[in-house]
Parts: C-alpha cells; sequence; structure tokens
C-alpha cells in the first residue's frame, strides 16, 4: 500500500481508494450492526495489516491532498470466488461440514459485484475523501447459508455441532498439519472460525446516504 501511495504521488494520482475490510472492527462481543466509527481492534494479522494501511491512507491524504477513501467489506463470495464456496461445497459433498455452536451467528456478506460497484461509487464522488464506508449485500446465518447451499446442491444439511472451543482447536491441529507438509491453503482455518463463529453485522447507513449505495445481490 505504501508502494502505490508512492507511487501516486509521484505521478501525481489525485484519488486513492483502498479495499479494506471489516477485519479492521476484529470480532466485537456485540449484536448491533458496526459503523464506520465502532472501535478498531483487529485479531489477526491480516485485518491488522489492513488497519495499518488505512491509517497510511489517511496519513498520505492528509500530506499529500490525494482525496483518500476506504470500502470495508465482510465475508465476500459471489462468482469467481475461490476460497469461502469451495470450502463450504466440498465440506458438504464430503459430509464433513458442522455448525459452530448453534450455527445461528448473525453474519454480514458481501457478493463481490455489489463490493465493486460501491468502489466505483466511492471513486465518482467528492463526498468520498477522507471517508471510510462498510458494504454488504445481506446478512445471514451459517446454518441458513449451509442449508440453502445443501439444497441447491441436493446433499443433505448437517446435523453435527460443535462448539467453538472445538472448532477452533481441530482448526489448530489442519493448520499445524499443513505446516508440516509444507502445503498452502489449508481446508480449515482459525480465521474460519473466528468468522463463522462470531456474530459480526455491518451499518451500511453512511454509504446508502452518501454514495446512494444499493445492493443488487441479496440471497
Amino acid at each position: 500500500t505504501k508502494n502505490l501511495l508512492d507511487a501516486c504521488v509521484e505521478n501525481k494520482v489525485s484519488r486513492f481508494v483502498f479495499m479494506s475490510s471489516a477485519a479492521v472492527y476484529g470480532f466485537p462481543r456485540t449484536e448491533q450492526p458496526i459503523t464506520e466509527e465502532y472501535r478498531k481492534k483487529p485479531t489477526a494479522k491480516y485485518g491488522v495489516s489492513k488497519f495499518c494501511a488505512e491509517q497510511l491512507l489517511w496519513n498520505y491524504g492528509a500530506k499529500h491532498n490525494i482525496t483518500v477513501s476506504a470500502v470495508r467489506s465482510p465475508l465476500v463470495t459471489g462468482p469467481h470466488d475461490s476460497m469461502i464456496a469451495p470450502f463450504l461445497i466440498n465440506a458438504l459433498q464430503q459430509g464433513r461440514l458442522f455448525y459452530i455452536g448453534n450455527g445461528d451467528q448473525k453474519l454480514s456478506i458481501s457478493d463481490g459485484r455489489d463490493v465493486a460497484h460501491c468502489l466505483r461509487l466511492v471513486g465518482e464522488t467528492d463526498k468520498a475523501n477522507g471517508q471510510a464506508y462498510n458494504v454488504k449485500s445481506f446478512d445471514s446465518t451459517p446454518k441458513q447459508l449451509v442449508e440453502t447451499l445443501a439444497e441447491k446442491l441436493q446433499v443433505p444439511a448437517p446435523n453435527a455441532h460443535r462448539s467453538y472451543l472445538q472448532a477452533y482447536l481441530l482448526a489448530s491441529i489442519i493448520e499445524g498439519v499443513w505446516m508440516l507438509r509444507r502445503k498452502k491453503n489449508p481446508p480449515f482455518t482459525r480465521h474460519k472460525v473466528k468468522v463463522l463463529g462470531h456474530t459480526r453485522l455491518l451499518d451500511t447507513t453512511k454509504a446508502q446516504q452518501e454514495l446512494r449505495y444499493k445492493p443488487q445481490y441479496t440471497c
């Protein structure tokens, strides 16, 4: 991010839109939708990297008179998703999928096409200078997602449940095995447990009011 910002300064690029993440909020223990002003407490290296990049963004904007903005998305799926959907589909087809807790945690989810549309809206308005915007397509639960996917695939939905601690320990073991084998992209990770095992809803009122953002892919 710093290299790109330096390139903007050197080449007199006047606008920079940064793709950030809801990971900057971490996983706060609240049932209420999170606004852009909510405290930032990232809990993983990915979230920390996004948070640090945002700080660079705001500093460069103020120092070099660049129009800077950030878009924060939660879990992204949709066409060409190579992480979440394939994981769920493979686990369902192999009968390995289970719910963390009761599976009724509330999640905000984005379709990549809605995220792209929001990025474009941010890039086309001066109102977005120095601003961060939450984006999402819809809210759901892991159980709703999995049951819908199972119906589409015509396979049984899972009945198994594991506690958050059990799921986290299992993910740790799988990550360790993958590391020992020098393999990349373990199928089940502690980050997936955090994402699917916590309630995290985003408030997108700001994007709706200032950008006139309206999601098109709502289920």
